[in-house]
């Protein structure tokens, strides 16, 4: 069985790990005066209250590509972003921070997020948000840093050009020969939400096929889609492109671009090259093309909007699904499907690499399918006040991020109308030894989001404007005894989820 381990190993890891570098990194909140916590419905969320003389510039990186002292690594980060708001002479407020490491060990975690105090205390600067990734063999070092820095100009002393630039607000700078990447915003006054994520290790299916570009929906997906669920409004995405080998960095950027101008904001992308033979992170194999994608979202809240964002008993839960996709979480245990099934097709058929049968076309296709990205129809479902919450399937799935803030609420979902998984999706589970209650802990299966709403015509209705599709899929009750979270019937199962 490989699901328990993953489910302990991957998730519960990398929850614990999640908590260690929170508590570490949450001593820097004295480093700054505009650091604040709004309490809302879906508990504290630590924002920046920036005056409203002052422009926000915001920028991304990694930490030092040649130092392997993980601590050292850790602390060169924040350097590096401190260095890179110098070109304004702008003034360092907060970072966000990603670490990618093998195994995501607690020993290992403590070291890096006291460094990153360190270092944050050092350039003044507080540490708003982590995110603890856990990407196996894909890390070569033992971890890989990177981050976001929010820094502030006064808007009478912005320049107009840097270094034979434009500058323009709201806007993107990139100056000369792609060095360092700028993107500028007035928050206007309004309390700003930092939030982090990475693509992971799906960035072996995109390898595999050629297809790096997707990889840039589910940086959106993964990011904005985590911002939407507290009614923000998303100003800047940033990221970093660490790139071995032929990578495209220019399709990446160019699909960027695009997003960015559907979806009306800036966003800023950082070129990290690597030599193949470099021992920070490697693909499925030795010296092949190889990337890591990660990035930060900045927004403003409303803080009326986070109030309205309390489901009640007696209201409907939507499930929205777009083309079938696996989104870009448990993707580990995906990986270790493929590899039995490799291994068995080797032994069968005399395979080499999976992606290159053409029986295995539709596993090519399902788990190279970028995911949808919800954050607009999300955001209109709450504009509207028709959605009084909103779920995206993601890290820990129907447990973590249904169960658990229904469940923080003192309510139950019971769900009997779920969309039906990918057919892929029920051979990997064969392939695992996969009871239905761990692939629904770790896997979407099928369903992209959820929505909490009175109103479910008329959500129905919105989410279709965006070519999704929707239905209601249960309803919420008042808890009976202990039983908060959420129950989903499949496969003519009743499946609890705690939210624990």
């Amino acid at each position: 069985m490989i699901t328990m381990p993953y489910l302990e190993e991957v998730i519960g890891t990398g929850d614990k790990g999640s908590r260690i570098l929170a508590e570490i990194t949450s001593k820097s909140r004295k480093n700054s005066e505009y650091f604040d916590v709004i309490d809302s419905p879906l508990g504290s969320i630590p924002v920046l209250r920036i005056p409203e003389k002052y422009f926000v510039i915001v920028h991304s990186a990694t930490g030092e590509s040649d130092e392997y002292d993980p601590e050292k690594h850790a602390y060169s980060l924040v350097q590096e972003l401190e260095f890179m708001s110098r070109q304004f002479d702008a003034t360092p407020v907060a970072i966000t921070n990603i670490i990618d490491s093998r195994k995501g060990e607690p020993e290992l975690l403590e070291i890096i997020a006291r460094s990153l105090c360190r270092a944050a205390d050092d350039y003044g600067v507080v540490i708003m948000n982590g995110e603890n990734a856990i990407l196996g063999d894909r890390v070569r070092a033992k971890a890989n840093i990177s981050g976001t820095m929010l820094s502030i100009v006064k808007k009478s002393s912005l320049p107009s050009t840097v270094k034979g630039i434009e500058v323009k607000v709201p806007g993107t700078v990139v100056q000369k020969e792609g060095v360092y990447e700028f993107a500028i915003f007035d928050p206007k006054g309004e309390p700003i939400f930092m939030n982090c994520d990475g693509v992971g290790t799906k960035a072996e299916f995109y390898e595999r096929l050629g297809d790096e570009e997707n990889a840039m929906n589910d940086l959106f997906a993964m990011n904005l889609d985590d911002a939407a669920k507290f009614g923000a409004d998303v100003k800047v995405i940033s990221g970093t492109a660490e790139i071995i080998g032929a990578t495209s960095f220019g399709n990446m950027k160019s699909r960027m671009k695009n997003l960015c101008n559907q979806l009306g904001i800036l966003g800023t992308l950082e070129n990290i090259k690597y030599l193949l033979t470099n021992p920070r992170i490697k693909s499925y194999k030795e010296y092949h093309d190889a990337f890591n994608l990660t990035g930060s979202t900045i927004s403003t809240l409303n803080e009326a909007i986070l109030k309205s964002l309390r489901p009640s008993a007696g209201e409907y839960i939507v499930a929205i699904r777009g083309k079938p996709n696996p989104r870009s979480n448990g993707i580990s245990s995906k990986r270790d499907a493929m590899k039995k099934l490799e291994k068995k097709w080797r032994e069968e058929h005399f395979v080499q690499e999976w992606h290159l049968v053409p029986f295995a076309v539709n596993f090519a296709e399902y788990l190279g399918s970028p995911s949808t990205i919800l954050y607009p129809v999300f955001q209109e479902l709450i504009d509207t006040g028709l959605a009084s919450g909103v779920y995206h399937m993601s890290g820990g799935a129907y447990n973590g991020k249904l169960a658990r803030p229904i469940a923080r609420l003192g309510l139950h979902a019971m769900l009997d109308n779920i969309f039906v998984p990918d057919p892929v999706e029920e051979e990997l589970r064969n392939v695992l030894g996969m009871s239905l209650k761990d692939a629904y802990a770790q896997w979407p299966m099928g369903n992209d989001g959820f929505v909490a709403t009175k109103d479910p015509r008329a959500a129905i209705h919105i989410v279709n404007k965006y070519g999704l599709e929707a239905q209601v899929a249960g309803r919420l009750n008042t808890a009976a005894g202990a039983k908060k979270g959420a129950t989903i019937h499949v496969n003519k199962q009743m499946i609890y989820y705690d939210g624990k």
